[in-house]
């Protein structure tokens, strides 16, 4: 099974790991985990969409994947989320299909909630809320599969990793 399946489980246990009331850190790990899930969907594919997915490419795979930065994707995500791709990206695409848009809305969504589960330590997630997270990454997991092969989310994948240093 790949990292971004398995850490969708682990958010689903994290979640569920008790009857009674859950305890904030595995709730505020269970948001970590589906956020890391996305996240390594994102780079695997990107990754895979730009080298290959052959093992003679998984070397060089592994090293492009740390190239993935979390601010400059939550920019990309921003723009897709809201259907407003970079000026950089006008010639390559013009419309954001709506699956696409939502894996991008997730992304920046987890994101946040990430952030606040990691450092808003004031901040008090209820088990339902992080259901609610989970079940919205695994939506965002499907609507990926529906999209994956269309040209637009090649375009997006890449301007994950090279947007910034892209010219307009």
């Amino acid at each position: 099974m790949s990292l971004h399946r398995d850490l969708v489980l682990q958010a689903l246990a994290l979640a569920t790991d008790s009857k009674g009331k859950p305890r904030q850190a595995s709730l505020r790990r269970a948001v970590s985990a589906a956020y890391y899930s996305l996240f390594h969907l994102l780079v695997f594919e990107g990754t895979a969409r730009l080298l290959g997915r052959k093992r003679a490419t998984l070397e060089l795979r592994q090293c492009l994947a740390r190239a993935f930065l979390h601010a400059e994707m939550h920019v990309v995500a921003k723009q897709f989320g809201e259907g407003k791709p970079s000026p950089k990206l006008s010639r390559a695409i013009t419309s954001v299909p709506p699956d696409l848009a939502l894996v991008a809305k997730t992304f920046v969504d987890l994101q946040q909630m990430r952030h606040e589960a990691n450092y808003d330590l004031g901040r008090v997630f209820s088990r339902s809320e992080v259901m609610r997270a989970i079940f919205t990454c695994v939506t965002a997991h499907l609507a990926f599969e529906r999209v994956k092969k269309d040209p637009k989310t090649l375009v997006f994948l890449t301007a994950l990793l090279v947007q910034k240093a892209m010219k307009a």
